[in-house]
């Protein structure tokens, strides 16, 4: 039996496979950091729209059941914790006004603890709205990535009448203001 010979085989040769190999590794590098800043962007997104819908519930349930409600940061769903926004947050009915939640107050809803690679930076204080729907005082939550990139940083601005609004960037330079001439500062 003849010997057959390979000349016109097709195939992939070990130099070809090098070569595309190291093209999609140039590829990957020079994509990998605008992705991950593009995933923590979305993760702020989400987290913004999150808080801010929480925050205008808090505010439905106050006015509806005509009763003082508290929004606050809480690691075992009965005591706030304001130094870290990051914890799950509670909703509950304060009818005795001692910033707790007690027994006989009802736990109207809780969240789930905000994503990686994320900081929330809230208020010193809970978020209390009054049973007409007003706010007890105006509040701002930070929403910053983990690693100083200004141009993500973003903030969740509450006013006295209860109205939730998201920072902007108002002058177009990439980074969002919490008023004109003043940036969203994660610091």
């Amino acid at each position: 039996m003849p010997a057959k010979k390979f000349m016109n085989s097709k195939g992939v040769t070990v130099l070809e496979t090098l070569i595309a190999l190291a093209l999609t590794g140039v590829l990957i590098t020079s994509v990998a950091p605008n992705f991950s800043a593009i995933l923590i962007q979305h993760k702020i997104i989400a987290a913004l729209n999150e808080l801010s819908s929480v925050i205008q519930y808090t505010r439905f349930k106050s006015i509806d059941n005509q009763v003082d409600t508290l929004l606050c940061p809480s690691a075992d769903f009965q005591q706030c914790n304001y130094s870290n926004w990051n914890l799950p947050k509670i909703i509950f009915a304060d009818t005795n006004h001692n910033n707790r939640l007690d027994q006989g107050e009802a736990l109207i809803h809780a969240t789930e603890q905000v994503q990686d690679g994320i900081q929330l930076k809230g208020p010193k204080k809970n978020i209390r709205f009054y049973a007409n729907g007003l706010l007890a005082s105006p509040a701002t939550v930070l929403f910053c990535p983990l690693r100083l990139e200004p141009k993500l940083n973003r903030a969740l601005i509450i006013s006295l009448q209860g109205r939730v609004r998201i920072s902007k960037d108002t002058n177009n330079d990439d980074i969002h203001e919490l008023r004109p001439g003043k940036p969203v500062d994660c610091l």
